[in-house]
């Protein structure tokens, strides 16, 4: 009579103890007992035809355990053949893979089934065992593919981690006693290549119980906001604001817009080499003044976050100012003191603009400042000077900059119009005037703004 136990997770693979068998009589390097309790199969077999096994341990006639792993393999009758030294009352025990499937319950093992931890850190995987029975064997195997790879176990008085796989020098027991029910395991340093199903066993006289923990292993991507280099300007066109970026990540992180209606997202995703993702969105609209001073927010989840990730900015759009020359209406006179020339308004910018004048150098001028409820400024600058008749017909101009302009300066300009009263003055008398001279003329001369209209002479 045998008992047939599922082993770990792969459906057309299972071992098969058979709990009476019989062993050849061999002087040197095998031992003999004509009965015995099979104790477990802790071994797997990578092909049907394969003919080398590891016993993890055999046990005496009595149920007594031992603590010796053995090397077995089977001769061409299925005979187990084992190649340890010589010691008495050894029972070794035979294993085969029959065709039908026995499932194996899990009640009596807890653990964490998922279990999700990032790149270089470290992990324990929890196993522990509630049953009634003590077990006699803890043993670890790790899915690969379509294989199993057994990469740790523990006997009562001692365990091993196996040598021939990735995690020796990373992986140890935790909380390991001679009861063997404590079974957890603590990963170092984990890798992308880690991430995989784990199962751990417990073998009992009876009964073979296990569990399967589902380790995933992610990498935090590295997160930033990159905004448009361009300034953003009043009716611009279609462009785009702001490119969120998660930068290898593993798994893809998830990025989503908020604080504005109008616009759109677009996103692309590469596959760095080593497995990782990098997503970058993209957020694109048309700027209107309506959205300055708005906030707009990325938000990053990802599976390595305990939090989302919130990354903002606030929009700054430009709106060109209407420009303008406002001239004193008072007529400039020459000699009338200080007075304002000309005004130039910047009206309603966002930012406010800059302005300065030039073509006159003994004036000077003052600016004033003026917050709209919308957040726009208008600036008025107003050029001061005493108007004198040597500035008459002298060209002043503002120059007005903004970056919402079209072109980015602005000049506007005005010629003096500086009134003065007329210098008199008779040419033609040379001091040698007599009676019946002939072609003798007087010129009367007026140098005045404006021109002089009519000439009177008396005498």
């Amino acid at each position: 009579m045998s008992r047939y136990y599922k082993f770990p997770v792969l459906p057309s693979k299972i071992v098969v103890c058979f709990t009476h068998i019989l062993l050849l009589n061999l002087k040197k390097y095998t031992m003999v007992l004509t009965y015995g309790h099979c104790m477990i199969c802790n071994f797997y077999f990578s092909t049907i035809q394969s003919k080398m096994y590891t016993v993890t341990y055999c046990g005496s006639e009595d149920n007594s355990m031992m603590d010796r792993s053995l090397m077995g393999f089977l001769d061409n009758n299925y005979r187990l053949l084992c190649t340890s030294q010589p010691f008495t009352y050894r029972l070794c025990f035979l294993c085969s893979i029959p065709a039908g499937l026995v499932t194996l319950g899990t009640s009596q093992v807890e653990v964490d089934q998922l279990v999700n931890v990032n790149r270089g850190q470290e992990v324990t995987l929890r196993c522990v065992y509630t049953g009634t029975h003590i077990p006699g064997s803890i043993t670890w195997w790790k899915v690969n593919g379509d294989s199993l790879m057994r990469i740790a176990i523990a006997l009562p008085s001692s365990y091993r981690i196996l040598n021939n796989t990735d995690f020796y020098g990373r992986l140890n027991f935790t909380n390991l006693t001679s009861e063997l029910r404590n079974g957890s395991i603590r990963i170092e340093d984990l890798r992308f290549g880690d991430e995989g199903d784990f199962t751990c066993s417990f073998a009992t006289l009876d009964v073979e119980t296990q569990a399967t923990i589902s380790l995933t292993v992610n990498a935090p991507p590295n997160v930033s906001l990159e905004l448009n280099p361009s300034q953003l300007i009043d009716g611009m066109g279609l462009v785009t604001v702001a490119t969120c970026v998660a930068q290898e990540g593993k798994p893809a992180a998830s990025i989503t817009w908020s604080g504005l209606h109008q616009g759109s997202s677009s996103e692309t995703t590469e596959v760095v080499p080593d497995g990782t993702v990098t997503v970058k969105s993209r957020y694109q609209m048309e700027p209107k003044y309506e959205s300055h001073g708005r906030t707009l927010t990325c938000r990053v989840e990802h599976p390595a976050f305990e939090f989302p990730v919130n990354l903002s900015t606030t929009l700054d759009i430009h709106f060109p100012p209407n420009v303008s020359l406002e001239l004193n209406p008072s007529q400039l006179v020459d000699g009338m003191g200080l007075v304002t020339v000309a005004t130039c308004v910047a009206q309603e910018g966002q930012p406010a603009a800059s302005i300065t004048w030039s073509g006159l150098h003994q004036g000077s001028s003052t600016e004033t400042t003026e917050m709209e409820t919308d957040g726009k400024v208008t600036v008025r600058s107003e050029y001061r000077m005493e108007p004198t008749k040597e500035s008459q017909g002298r060209t002043l101009t503002c120059r007005v900059e903004h970056p919402a302009l079209k072109p980015p300066l602005v000049e506007l300009s005005t010629t003096l119009d500086i009134h003065y009263k007329p210098s008199v003055s008779i040419a033609g008398y040379d001091g040698d005037w007599y009676v019946d001279k002939e072609a003798a003329s007087l010129t009367c001369e007026a140098d005045a703004n404006p021109n002089i209209m009519h000439y009177l002479w008396d005498r």
